[in-house]
């Protein structure tokens, strides 16, 4: 596996960039927003599409939830298959109250076969840089 930044070299850059004003929950929503680009500019039919989006208890799943937000303001169809804890950091939970309006719980989906059925377009936001095991 080839890595393009280490933990710390991630960790580092972080620091670097709250300490030069751009919070986590900013480069948190900041993901969420490049990936929707990414979204529109490779699929001209995004509207007619269903993503699912599978995160992860901690900041990557935030960035994930951040991204079904963005996609629920644009009319787009989300299936969110989370865990039962989320969100668990104060990052993520931070970033969510920006869309305080937003009832993720309407696109929540309890068992992940389900979304993955209904989904044209799968994204995985489970393990990011803070990941403990093999």
């Amino acid at each position: 596996m080839k890595y393009l930044v280490s933990v710390e070299q991630m960790t580092a850059a972080e620091l670097k960039s709250e300490g030069k004003g751009v919070s986590r929950v900013r480069l948190m929503r900041n993901a969420a927003e490049s990936i929707l680009n990414f979204l529109k500019n490779k699929f001209s039919d995004i509207s007619e599409k269903t993503v699912a989006i599978v995160c992860g208890s901690g900041n990557n799943g935030g960035d994930g939830a951040a991204l079904a937000c963005l996609l629920l303001r644009e009319k787009i169809k989300v299936r969110l298959v989370i865990p039962s804890r989320f969100p668990d950091t104060e990052t993520a939970r931070e970033c969510l109250k920006e869309f305080g309006e937003l009832d993720l719980n309407s696109v929540r989906e309890d068992k992940p076969e389900a979304a993955f059925e209904k989904a044209d377009i799968i994204i995985d936001c489970v393990f990011g840089t803070g990941f403990h095991g093999e």
